[in-house]
């Protein structure tokens, strides 16, 4: 069986969404999908970190500054790209997506914490900036009933406006770094997408790929 190589870009829902797709391709090729993944600020953590091994891939841990010896080693990478590999499928992409027990138990205790009763919202506002106000993301929250309001928010100062708004109902906060393009760490990041799916009612962020991992996940059980 020879190899299919790739090399998926960006964040991680990105990368994600690279990596699926192009394993069905793969599959269909008879062909053992490598991807090399790369940590870098967009995506600051590797796949097998939070995730079970997926049937047919093998990663290839790389960071930022050893990328240059990347081309010495692999000259005939296959497909370089942010986007979901050109296929025909009608099935659930992301089938093999499965969660370490470890993270999937911390998702399990937040929403016990929030009684399996709870609005979520994604906001994206750090190197992609949400089209939609802080205060229609407030609407759409106050339309339900719920006990508990989970905010997916790579931005600081957007995730405190939410805190400042309704306190009372959210119970599980989000450390920060400021500092960083992402100013949340990649477990953060994998907990707030799995909240989101998980919640009754869901409102997110136009033209983000997160947003669009959520409502396709909401969608299709993995």
């Amino acid at each position: 069986m020879d190899n299919f190589i790739i090399y998926p870009k960006g964040g991680l829902c990105n990368k994600l969404r690279v990596i699926f797709s192009c394993n069905i391709h793969a599959k269909k090729i008879n062909k053992k999908l490598i991807v090399i993944w790369n940590i870098h600020n967009d995506c600051n953590g590797y796949f097998l970190d939070y995730f079970e091994p997926v049937e047919n891939i093998t990663f290839i841990k790389y960071e930022f500054y050893k990328l240059r010896n990347l081309y010495k080693i692999y000259s005939n990478i296959d497909y370089i790209h942010h986007a979901t590999y050109p296929i025909e499928y009608n099935g659930n992409m992301y089938e093999g997506l499965k969660l370490l027990p470890i993270i999937s138990n911390k998702i399990k205790k937040n929403i016990e914490l929030l009684e399996n009763n709870y609005v979520s919202i994604h906001v994206r506002n750090t190197d992609l900036k949400t089209n939609i106000s802080l205060n229609e993301y407030c609407n759409f929250i106050d339309k339900y009933e719920t006990k508990n309001v989970y905010i997916a928010s790579d931005n600081e100062l957007s995730f405190n406006y939410f805190l400042e708004k309704y306190n009372n109902k959210i119970k599980i906060k989000t450390y920060y770094n400021s500092n960083n393009l992402r100013q949340t760490t990649l477990e953060d990041s994998i907990i707030d997408l799995y909240m989101c799916i998980n919640s009754q009612y869901f409102m997110g962020t136009k033209d983000s790929s997160f947003t669009d991992l959520i409502y396709y996940l909401r969608k299709n059980s993995v």
